[in-house]
């Protein structure tokens, strides 16, 4: 078949829409193969599990699967104004008539009467047309807003989870140095003879003190414990110290994927990332409400059809008829609002100023956005620095215990020193947490507001694509 002049170019942009939409999928699996073992719940399956079940179970999570709800409802409501509406009246009724002081002429009619009909708009001038496609829209912002927010989730969760591998690392430290501590004060008191007893209660004091720390500790943790549950919509009785890794592997870095990663961003102007998406949908959901406002003060034609079964009376002077009347009818109507006070012009003003604005923000947000991804890239080579710093210092924290060790067997360190050994190594695996946990939190935020987060494949495929 040939295609005319008109038709081609409507299908062409019809094909161009349809392979804007498949891209985005199409890139999303190739990117997240690229960087398969760089997240932290690729090295910490407990991490990842809890990922999965914050997709369903989170407060977040359950908000926003609401509002798509709530917004395909609106959509169904929109596109039922392009629907035809079918009504009917019944009446079942006893009617008497009489001419007024002359009951002679009474009269009785009784039955059930009824109305059918039948409406359906014609023409609006694509007023219906643009409402329905606002409803469309409504879904779309709807389901990215779902994304964006088990997005954003992961990142908090994430970075919440490493704060409390930190945490109980430097937990693990303080409960090692307060057991050390009690034991140094036992052995100053099994000999009372060595030291002064004012020196014994100082000793005493600083253990009180470092109770008091450890027990601060301790609270400080197991609160963190439930928040981090009740956020990702755990049981609180569930997320206990043991389901917290003991061990945070090193991270894996390439600098050249993080260059990719920002080019692709800097190219695209942030296409992929959720918030200018729904930004964009914006600007489109207000060009649709200015072509509806637009066409306000046009006549609008609809077309109905009927069918009744009424009754009838017929009066003279000296009588009373009544009858059972039915009616057909088919009818195109227009209606027409030729004057508002300028209500139309207000309203026109208002979807233009929203567009403006829209567009605005999806301005600053793609600027923010590529800067954020920009400065991420740099910290990450910052971070990669530390951790090498960090293990580093970790080595020779392990390397002086074994000396150490190696020494006391030779009987030239005492007991102490050993035990001072490895309270360094404590602290020097908290700091190797610190930073291993510093560098997974800007890479996990770095490749999530990218738009190439794995955890995305977790969602369904209508809350990541494109268009509808």
């Amino acid at each position: 078949m040939v295609l005319s002049g008109l038709t081609f170019p409507r299908v062409f942009l019809r094909a161009a829409l349809v392979l804007s939409c498949l891209l985005p999928l199409s890139i999303l699996p190739a990117q997240t193969d690229n960087l398969a073992g760089t997240m932290p719940e690729h090295v910490l399956p407990e991490l990842d599990a809890i990922l999965k079940t914050a997709l369903q179970q989170s407060h977040q999570a359950i908000s926003a699967a609401i509002e798509i709800d709530r917004a395909e409802a609106a959509r169904i409501q929109a596109d039922s104004a392009r629907w035809p509406s079918l009504g009917a009246n019944l009446n079942l009724a006893n009617n008497q008539e009489a001419v007024s002081g002359n009951t002679s002429t009474q009269s009785r009619a009784s039955g059930l009467f009824y109305n059918i009909g039948l409406g359906q708009s014609l023409f609006h001038w694509g007023a219906l047309k643009n409402q329905s496609a606002i409803g469309r829209i409504g879904v779309l912002i709807a389901e990215k807003n779902f994304a964006e927010a088990y997005r954003s989730l992961s990142v908090l969760l994430r970075q919440t989870y490493l704060d409390l591998m930190i945490k109980k690392a430097r937990l693990q430290h303080g409960r090692y140095m307060f057991e050390r501590a009690q034991s140094d004060l036992a052995t100053l008191k099994a000999d009372p003879t060595r030291v002064s007893i004012a020196f014994i209660s100082g000793r005493e004091l600083d253990l009180r003190e470092a109770k008091l720390e450890l027990d601060r500790s301790e609270v400080e943790f197991a609160a963190g414990l439930r928040r981090f549950a009740r956020l990702a919509g755990l049981d609180g009785g569930v997320l206990t110290e043991e389901k917290i890794a003991d061990d945070l592997p090193r991270p894996t870095y390439t600098p050249a994927a993080a260059s990719a990663i920002t080019a692709r961003v800097l190219r695209e102007r942030g296409a992929g990332s959720y918030e200018p998406q729904i930004l964009a949908l914006r600007v489109r959901e207000a060009e649709h409400r200015y072509d509806i406002e637009k066409v306000r003060l046009l006549p609008k034609f609809n077309a109905g059809a009927g069918y009744s079964l009424d009754n009838s009376s017929t009066v003279g002077t000296d009588r009373v008829e009544q009858q059972a009347i039915t009616r057909q009818n088919v009818n195109i109507t227009a209606q027409w609002n030729l004057f508002d006070g300028f209500a139309t012009r207000a309203a026109k003003m208002e979807a233009r100023s929203a567009q403006r604005l829209y567009q605005r923000r999806l301005s600053v947000a793609v600027e923010a956005l590529l800067e954020q991804v920009q400065a991420l890239e740099r910290s990450l080579r910052l971070d990669a620095e530390h951790l090498d710093i960090s293990d580093a210092r970790y080595a020779i924290a392990v390397e002086g215990k074994k000396r150490t060790t190696e020494e006391s067997a030779l009987g030239q360190v005492a007991k102490a020193d050993i035990e001072r050994a490895e309270g360094n190594i404590l602290i020097s695996r908290a700091n190797v947490f610190t930073a291993r946990a510093k560098f997974f939190a800007d890479w996990s935020e770095f490749v999530s507001i990218a738009g190439v987060d794995p955890v995305l494949q977790n969602l369904p495929n209508r809350h990541v694509r494109e268009k509808r």
